[in-house]
């Protein structure tokens, strides 16, 4: 009976949590927490900007795989030539393509089929991390403001041709089964006509002219609002640069006028992050450019240094041109999205 006393005694006596120690502990672990999350949301952004750099050198290595193949050639080009339906590769070259003809490997979709059904990479690798879930309509700055008629903005990419509403369709200039802008090799300035071919933008789609200063693959320019892009065009018109570079957005931007920033991928295999879509220079084929479509034949010289924006294209000076322009297809610089879903 004493044993039996004294242990209820002890148990009597034993502490427990008072109220406020539990709001204590409770505040110690919300405090963790708000510590913790920020550092967690940056670890996962940094990972998913480290498996999207691994994609663009994916598609480059893809590329210089495919050019082993191609005669020293790119996907997309089979020889070097101002004439487009003797530069690019041919329609019929190409399964499950629509449109295009004699010229239609200048189109960013015809060059990343070629690599998807050779089995150079794998569909995946073509779908930024960064990708939002929720896609609005391409916004088509060549239709007044409006997307393509009859597509949707992210069709998937499906061997034997997109699938839309149980239906299924051959690919074409507008299809979008890709996050990642690539050079254009064609003179289309936004809204104008198919013109001659870029020849050193061409001749440098090979393996023969690979350097650490080609872009070839970036993330690209994107709009999140209508009024953003409107914004673009009213700065562009003007000349307006730093209005034109804030108003620039990609996967990476927040939902504000912070301007583009991204990875650009080189015809030389390595990748780089980048603050702004404007470079101190390019070089293609042997021709440097330095300032925006004023390019010249050697690293100095009187030319401008202002740098050359990668989202801007322009016929510039003539066949010579080493202009950069980072499209997601000919014609087209950008997609725009609605929405916040991110992923």
């Amino acid at each position: 009976m004493a044993l039996e006393a004294h242990r209820q005694s002890r148990v009597k006596k034993s502490p427990g949590f008072t109220l406020i120690e539990l709001l204590v502990v409770i505040a110690i672990i919300a405090l963790l927490i708000g510590i913790l999350l920020p550092a967690l949301g940056k670890a996962r952004e940094s990972g998913r900007k480290l498996a999207s750099s691994s994609n663009q050198r994916q598609i480059v290595a893809a590329m210089t795989t495919f050019a082993g193949d191609n005669r020293g050639f790119f996907p997309g080009v089979d020889r070097v030539s101002k004439k487009g339906n003797d530069a690019f590769t041919d329609a019929s070259q190409i399964n499950d393509w629509a449109t295009g003809g004699g010229q239609a490997g200048h189109n960013i979709p015809a060059r990343y089929l070629l690599m998807l059904q050779g089995e150079y990479l794998a569909g995946d690798v073509l779908e930024s991390p960064a990708e939002p879930m929720e896609i609005m309509p391409d916004f088509d700055l060549t239709n007044e403001l409006r997307p393509p008629l009859n597509l949707p903005a992210w069709t998937g990419y499906t061997p034997g041709g997109w699938k839309y509403n149980g239906l299924q369709y051959d690919y074409n200039a507008n299809s979008a089964f890709y996050s990642y802008g690539m050079l254009d090799l064609h003179n289309t300035p936004i809204g104008g006509a198919l013109r001659h071919v870029f020849t050193p933008l061409v001749r440098s789609w090979s393996i023969e002219h690979m350097s650490s200063d080609s872009p070839v693959v970036a993330d690209r320019l994107v709009f999140w609002s209508e009024s953003n892009e409107i914004e673009h065009r009213s700065a562009a018109s003007s000349e307006d640069n730093d209005a034109m570079q804030a108003a620039r957005q990609s996967l990476w931007t927040p939902v504000k006028n912070d301007g583009w920033q991204g990875h650009i991928a080189y015809n030389d295999g390595h990748v780089e992050w980048s603050q702004t879509s404007i470079l101190k220079r390019t070089f293609y084929a042997g021709i440097y450019n330095e300032g925006d479509n004023l390019a010249t034949g050697s690293a100095s010289g009187n030319v401008d240094r202002s740098g050359d924006d990668i989202f801007r294209l322009d016929s510039g000076n003539s066949s010579e041109t080493s202009d950069c322009g980072i499209v997601v297809r000919s014609g087209s610089q950008t997609y725009r999205f609605g929405g916040g879903g991110r992923r």
